[in-house]
């Protein structure tokens, strides 16, 4: 990032860069610390449905959740961080 837009154009003192900077730090890991908690509770959702045996949850896997699953995994993996 140039100074100049981190200086949004106007002269900044080191003290206001500074707390721009740690505002966006944190905005930044809000966000990474709720993706990774999704990506976490859904992993292990889903190693608890694989790890089920029987005709019930083969079907529910097979037919069901297969869709769901692929949906999922590109809702994740396709998010858009905007502009950084």
């Amino acid at each position: 990032m140039a100074i100049k837009e981190l200086e949004g154009g106007g002269k900044m003192t080191e003290d206001e860069k500074f707390v721009k900077i740690k505002d966006g730090m944190k905005k930044f890991a809000n966000e990474r610390r709720w993706r990774s908690f999704t990506l976490i509770a859904f992993s292990y959702l889903l190693g608890q449905i694989e790890e089920k045996d029987g005709f019930l949850m083969r079907f529910l896997r097979e037919k069901l959740l297969s869709g769901f699953i692929a949906w999922m995994q590109l809702r994740i993996t396709e998010f858009d961080c905007g502009k950084l």
